[in-house]
This record gives C-alpha cells, structure tokens and sequence, in this order.
C-alpha cells in the first residue's frame, strides 16, 4: 500500500476470519540511528495504549528477530488532505468542516486526558477508513508522540511540519497546547482552502508564523478581516482565533474547543445529514437492541467477555458505524470513554436500579479503571448473531491460544484477564468449559462456551458436563 525508507505497509488478510487489514513492516536493520530506533518503540508504546474510535485501531504487534509487524485496522479512504482538495474551491462547507473537526478533536481530547501530545497534527494525518460519504475519520502516525507529566511539563524539541508548528514550538520551549494551534491551521485550511503561513521554503515559512506570533493583537485583526471578506461565518472565525491565540494560557484547550458553537451547533446539525439512511423506527429498534446487549453482557463469564473483545476487532464495517454513533451519544464530555455518570444515566432511562447499573457496568469495564474503553464498549454492545460465526469464533479462539498451541491454557488466560483475579479464579473459568476435565479449553469447547449459558454438551469418551456461564460477574 506504500512505503517509507524504514517501512512498508501491505493489506493483509486474516487466515482465519478473512478480515482484512494493514500490516507496517518496520525492519529495524535500517533504523541505525539511536534516537529514531527510540522513536520508533515509543510510538509503538503509545499506539498500543490507545482506543478511541477515530485513532486508528492496532489490532496486534509481533516481532521476529529485527523485524516488527503492526497490524492495525484497513483504512481505505484516503487522506484528509485529498478529500479537501477534492471539494469545490478546495474547502469544505462549514457544516461538514464543523463536523469532521469535532471528531478530530474528539481524539485530540483523548490523547491530552492520558497525557499524550501528538505533535504532528496536520491534514495528512487524518485519514478516512473507506470511501464512502459516511466514512470515519482517523488520526495516525504517532512517531513524534510522547507523554507527558501532568501539570506543566514541557517539551524542548523541535518537532512536527513547519505549516502547523505553533510559535512555541520554534522557542522550543512548549506544552501540548501546541496541538490546538496546529489543528488551528488544519481547520483554517479546510474552511478557506489557504494555509494561514505559507512560504515557498521551510525558513520563509518559519519566519512568517514568527513574524505573526510578535504581535498578536495585530494577527488577529488581520485574521479576522480575512475571513471575513471570504465568507467565514462569526462562530468559525471566533473558534479559529481561539486556537491561533499565540499565548497558550489563553488559547483554547481540546475541552473547550469541543464546547464551542461552532462545533456543537453544526455537528448536531450535520449528524442528521449524513450516514447511513435509516429511519426513526429502524434506528430505535437499533439502539433499543444495542441496550439489550450492554445489559445481558453482565451475564456472560470472563472466557466469553475476553473472546468478544478478540471478535470486536473485526466486526461488520455497518455495525461497527452504528455502534460507534451509540457510543459517540453516550459519551456526552468526548473524552472517548464513557464514565460511570454517563452509563448510569444511559440506563437509568432503561428501568435498571443503581445495583443493576454498577453490575453491568463493572462486567464491561474489563480492566476495571472506573471507564469504559471504546473496544470494551464494542465488546459489550456487538449484536450476537456477528460473533456466532464460525470463522468469527475460530478468529477468536486463536487469538486467546496466545502461544498457538491448539488449546486456552490456564497461562493463557492469566496473561489475557485483569491481573486481580486469583489463581483459583482462573481454574474456575476454565473448569466451566473445560468439559473433558483435561484442565485446558478446545475449539469444540469453546464455541459451546460462546454459544451461551446453561448448554449441556457430551464430550468424547462419554464425558457430560452441563455448562453454565451465568452470572459469573461475582468472581
């Protein structure tokens, strides 16, 4: 699909599943450099750590002697880059602008509430991950990411393209409030077609964004006549100017961005104009059908919850839209994870009491951080009849027999469920299915086990064991 001087990304397919992907092959023999080899395992670090439905997916990491193998979810769509030279005049209306924005900062608000800065935010950064009208967007390349420490810790290193690079950024002295500036210029370009600093040359760019940081009060001016003689309505140019604001302190954090009007009124109004064309009794069934699910999660054993996190990897794209909308509506502060406070408020509404609430809660949240990641969420909420597929459950059932052994081994599961449950929990779960007692779960075990609670299954050798996964949340 493409390459660079260190890497070369291909489609892929998943030998079981079918389900395609993108694989980056990094070899690691053309790495010599010290840093960029640290640059590189710190991006791999970061990308592992993060689910937010528009940062692209990793799915799996391998590494077999100096090679390493990312895959991570197919995306096909191109960049946003593309897409806005794509549009008439090379801009986007406002209203698709204010939308496609309000996810982008969806996923900038993320990374800064884990304390992660991008650093290279720009329009080839996002991409689309099909064609289609209602694709969605996703923010990738995360090689000039690090973390940081909460409260003030500040970055030294030049880094990111010089069109975006906040005035900070050149004293070398910033926080990752340089994100918003970039994504300033990133909006700026989609409303107008023009880059707010351009330059033939990186030094006359430079020097341009360095030129206009000098006087701010003189920037501004400039800016919004500008955009205003282009047609720029007020709400956009009040929501530029607020993330080209060269003091840092005073320019807007990814929290307020995403209150501002410009983003909530036109995202609200643009979501009733695109995606999928479902109707109002169509879209109720689904949501009603997506409740089910989070409810009767809570019923499910541990070995049924950690294989619907292995299958929600490659569910249908249709339902993985829907259920990201489902998501996206829950998540009421964008902070892409869903909060005690937002569930219960969700399900309040379904008749459940604060006990049933925290129960289901707590099944979903498999990591037990007090939130709901995003793949715990698709795990939870994936209508059954996605992960009743044979190649679907064999996918699974691979992906848990972590050392390809044909067989979910106690150790397996050690390393896969959360790390406070006992050696004797463990044996449990596995005793649940283990239906021929040999202290280990086979394919044939397993999807009896997938297949639901309470199931009577005869193994070989005329062994009957009633299985029964329900209500295992206590463990």
């Amino acid at each position: 699909m493409g390459s660079g001087g260190t890497a070369t990304v291909y489609k892929v397919k998943h030998k079981v599943s079918g389900a395609e992907y993108a694989c980056k092959v990094v070899k690691l023999g053309r790495v010599k450099d010290k840093d960029k080899r640290d640059m590189l395992m710190r991006e791999i670090a970061i990308i592992k750590m993060l689910d937010h439905p528009n940062i692209v997916k990793i799915v799996e990491v391998f590494q077999k002697l100096n090679v390493i193998y990312i895959i991570m979810e197919l995306c096909t769509g191109g960049e946003l880059f593309d897409k806005l030279y794509d549009q008439p005049d090379a801009k986007f209306t406002e209203a698709n602008a204010s939308f496609l924005v309000g996810k982008a900062l969806g996923a900038l608000h993320y990374l800064h509430t884990n304390d992660i800065a991008h650093r290279d935010l720009k329009l080839e950064n996002f991409i689309f991950d099909t064609a289609e009208e209602d694709a969605e967007l996703k923010l990738i390349d995360f090689g000039f990411s690090r973390q940081y420490l909460e409260g003030g810790d500040k970055m030294h290193d030049t880094v990111g393209t010089c069109y975006y690079l906040a005035p900070e950024v050149l004293g070398k002295d910033y926080t990752e409030s340089s994100d918003l500036w970039s994504l300033g210029v990133v909006v700026y370009m989609m409303v107008t077609g023009e880059c707010p600093f351009g330059g033939q040359a990186n030094s006359e760019i430079i020097g341009n964004i360095k030129k206009q940081a000098k006087n701010p009060a003189a920037m501004h001016s400039y800016f919004q006549k500008r955009l205003a003689g282009m047609g720029v309505t007020d709400p956009a140019i009040s929501f530029l100017l607020g993330l080209l604001t060269v003091d840092p302190e005073k320019r807007l954090t990814a929290a307020q961005a995403l209150k501002h009007p410009w983003i909530t009124d036109r995202t609200v109004a643009r979501r009733r104009t695109i995606g999928p064309h479902t109707s109002a009794k169509e879209a109720q069934e689904r949501g009603g059908a997506i409740i089910h699910q989070l409810k009767h999660f809570r019923e499910q054993g541990n070995l049924k919850r950690a294989a619907l996190m292995a299958v929600s990897t490659s569910i249908s794209r249709d339902e993985m839209h829907h259920l990201m909308q489902a998501f996206a509506e829950i998540d009421a502060d964008h902070d892409g994870c869903i909060s005690f406070e937002e569930f219960a408020g969700m399900m309040k509404a379904q008749g459940l009491n604060r006990a049933e609430i925290t129960t289901a809660f707590e099944a979903i949240d498999q990591d037990h951080t007090n939130m709901i990641k995003f793949s715990e969420f698709i795990a939870a909420a994936v209508d059954e009849r996605q992960y009743h597929e044979e190649d679907q459950l064999a996918a699974a059932f691979h992906k848990l027999d972590l050392d390809d052994s044909g067989f979910i081994s106690h150790e397996n599961l050690r390393a896969l469920l959360p790390a406070d449950l006992d050696e004797s929990t463990v044996d449990r779960i596995i005793g649940e299915s283990d239906f021929n007692n040999d202290g280990k779960i086979d394919l044939a075990e397993f999807k009896a086990a997938m297949a639901g609670s309470a199931h009577t299954h005869t193994a070989s050798a005329g062994t009957a064991t009633t299985l029964n996964i329900k209500k295992m949340t206590n463990l």
